[in-house]
């Protein structure tokens, strides 16, 4: 009985140890990264999602894609996906995509009003001439902001008025009225979501 005891003993480490670097083959490792990561981005992402809500589903959908293909990967599978993760984590942490034109790729301040207005001008002009328009918006704000203008409910509505004469006055795009006022308050919106930037 004291040697089948001793043998249990000495089985039962090996085996544990076994378990573990056959773990570690599995790629559980990184697995764990790779959720820790989701994790922490993932809370990047709630934190500053209205300041650029298409940028920031983009990457809450491929974080909750990739912890869906993680958990069934094999090893290989599993190192790919934890530096696809990686990737995301850096491109949310640093807030840059390439989805943007060369234009404005390196001037973030553009990033969120080139994604959430970019809709309401398809079909109306092309990707340079948008881009100068959101130049112009952006003067716009620049031109009036302030020191806690964001509360200032004066400067709101000078800011409304002058984008809503540029779009109607300037560019002649054909909106509609009920157009152009959604425009301008959405543009409002990002610049306050946005100021430091700004």
């Amino acid at each position: 009985f004291a040697s089948l005891v001793c043998c249990l003993f000495l089985f039962l480490p090996c085996r544990f140890f076994s378990n573990l670097n056959e773990s570690q083959k599995n790629g559980l490792s990184d697995r764990s990264k790779a959720k820790a990561i989701a994790a922490q981005t993932s809370k990047v992402i709630r934190e500053r999602y209205k300041r650029d809500e298409i940028f920031y589903k983009k990457f809450s959908d491929r974080i909750e894609k990739i912890l869906q293909e993680i958990e069934d990967a094999k090893r290989e599978d599993v190192a790919a996906l934890f530096i696809e993760m990686k990737k995301i984590q850096s491109t949310v942490e640093n807030y840059e995509d390439s989805d943007l034109p060369e234009a404005i790729r390196n001037e973030k301040v553009y990033h969120p009003f080139w994604r959430n207005l970019a809709e309401k001008f398809a079909n109306k002009i092309d990707d340079n001439l948008f881009v100068e328009v959101l130049k112009q918006i952006i003067a716009i704000i620049r031109q009036n902001k302030k020191v806690d203008f964001e509360h200032d409910i004066t400067v709101k509505r000078r800011v409304i008025i002058a984008i809503e004469d540029f779009l109607f006055d300037d560019l002649a795009l054909g909106f509609r009225p009920a157009e152009v006022q959604a425009i301008a308050e959405k543009c409002w919106e990002l610049a306050i979501l946005n100021r430091e930037m700004i």
